[in-house]
């Protein structure tokens, strides 16, 4: 996954630092856990959201879309001036894979080939996993994977496109530079993929994102799409991230946070999730 990155947050008040930022829950998260979170600003709009994997007692993980790798960081590191806590950019050190429908046997004769790499085993399904692997040995890994790939049917190599639609059939979008500052987790409806915990205490932006939960009510939410052109002559097109969506009468109604198009499809459809009003889905 060339498009995808990795902050590294590392020393002992990591976890406690963590706990006053982020949307869930990181001083009970387990070692080797994984879940969705979002870092927001104080108006509970997100910075970004990630897979948070607890690699240690006081190293954390977020993986997210490359691209917001570096305002995800500086926004983080606004608030660690005062904490035992290193906070790094690693995203050149790592290579990412996804695997789908792999079991754990074929997981551990593909970890036996490099004993540096890491598992994470990600939140919504069980059966995919990604793969971190030092850069260095990266093509290594790729020459192993390939082998293993070959003698099982079991093992499925997810590309880049493949992991964003994968990711579109659950219903995980992810913010962009595009969308930076737009968007309340629950218009991401980490509410509903367990990415808010409503019991940890106070973070930033968590005043916010409670009043909408017991005292509001989300006038966004994510929904997935599919869109093709008019006619079989027509071209597709372009469906930007952070793109508006107007009804029919031409008003804005939301926007694309999300977006694949399958071109193996004659019509080179688009899959995607998009934040759309709730009042305009139900009329």
């Amino acid at each position: 996954l060339p498009h995808w990155g990795c902050i590294a947050i590392d020393g002992p008040e990591a976890a406690t630092f963590l706990q006053g930022q982020l949307t869930n829950d990181t001083v009970n998260l387990a070692f080797n856990e994984t879940v969705l979170a979002a870092h927001c600003d104080p108006k509970g709009r997100m910075h970004a959201n990630f897979y948070l994997h607890r690699l240690s007692e006081q190293c954390f993980y977020l993986l997210m879309p490359r691209a917001t790798v570096l305002t995800a960081l500086a926004a983080l590191k606004k608030y660690a001036v005062f904490s035992k806590a290193e906070l790094s950019d690693i995203s050149h050190n790592l290579s990412q894979f996804v695997l789908i429908n792999s079991d754990e046997k074929l997981l551990t004769q593909l970890l036996a080939c490099d004993e540096s790499a890491k598992v994470i085993r990600l939140p919504t399904h069980h059966d995919q996993h990604m793969i971190l692997v030092e850069g260095a040995q990266a093509l290594d890994f790729v020459n192993q994977l390939n082998e293993i790939a070959m003698n099982s049917k079991m093992l499925g190599w997810a590309g880049s496109s493949q992991w964003e639609y994968l990711l579109i059939q659950q219903g995980i979008a992810f913010i962009h530079p595009t969308t930076v500052g737009e968007l309340i987790p629950q218009m991401l409806n980490l509410d509903a993929l367990a990415g808010i915990s409503f019991t940890k205490g106070c973070y930033t932006g968590q005043e916010i994102i409670a009043r909408m939960k017991y005292r509001g009510k989300v006038k966004r939410r994510c929904y997935p799409f599919s869109s093709r052109p008019l006619s079989s002559d027509s071209i597709l097109q372009p469906l930007p991230i952070g793109g508006e969506i107007f009804d029919q009468q031409g008003k804005s109604c939301g926007l694309i946070v999300s977006v694949v198009i399958d071109y193996t499809d004659e019509n080179s459809t688009a899959y995607g999730l998009a934040v759309l009003k709730v009042s305009a889905i139900e009329e």
